[in-house]
């Protein structure tokens, strides 16, 4: 089976990296710690994206995505992932708490929890996700071709390293 996903969009000069996660799995949690040590390096040849891939038989992984997608419209991202690792149940109530403590404005955000727009972002990552064959978070794409194998440095840095080489040869060949 071939790992190549043509629907991609690749730029010729910025690596496109894509994310599957889902933050109420421990392996989703330690690959977003590795991708990310991984690629800062590479932080302007990169054009990174976060999908949502939820268990769908959770709530906890639904809301939690739900929240990261509210928390993202109003640039808090990352505020709410980390925020989000503390928890020791995610339900409307602790989502609602958090919120008021990360800061964000209640009269959107509590909207937003609501929103078929977010539901339906987080669900088109979700079929995007299992449009490449995926069952479970984390999965990992650089232009179109998906790691696999366990997240870790040492295997993680060469496929990224490789990956903009090659990008880097595709753009030489473009621009000359």
């Amino acid at each position: 089976m071939s790992t190549y996903q043509p629907g991609y969009f690749t730029s010729c000069e910025l690596l496109n990296i894509t994310e599957f996660g889902d933050i109420t799995t421990s392996q989703s949690r330690i690959a977003r710690q590795i991708i990310s040590a991984s690629i800062a390096p590479f932080s302007e040849q990169i054009e990174y994206r976060y999908r949502y891939f939820p268990d769908l038989k959770k709530t906890e992984s639904l809301l939690a995505a739900i929240a990261l997608e509210a928390a993202r419209k109003q640039h808090k991202f990352q505020l709410m992932y980390n925020a989000l690792l503390s928890l020791p149940t995610i339900n409307t109530l602790t989502l609602l708490k958090l919120a008021s403590t990360l800061e964000l404005i209640q009269h959107k955000f509590i909207p937003d929890l609501l929103c078929d727009h977010i539901h339906t972002i987080i669900k088109s990552d979700w079929l995007e996700g299992t449009n490449l064959c995926l069952t479970q978070a984390p999965a990992l794409f650089v232009n179109g071709h998906r790691f696999h194998g366990k997240f870790t440095n040492a295997k993680l840095n060469p496929f990224v390293s490789f990956h903009l080489e090659q990008s880097r040869k595709s753009s030489f060949v473009t621009n000359n």
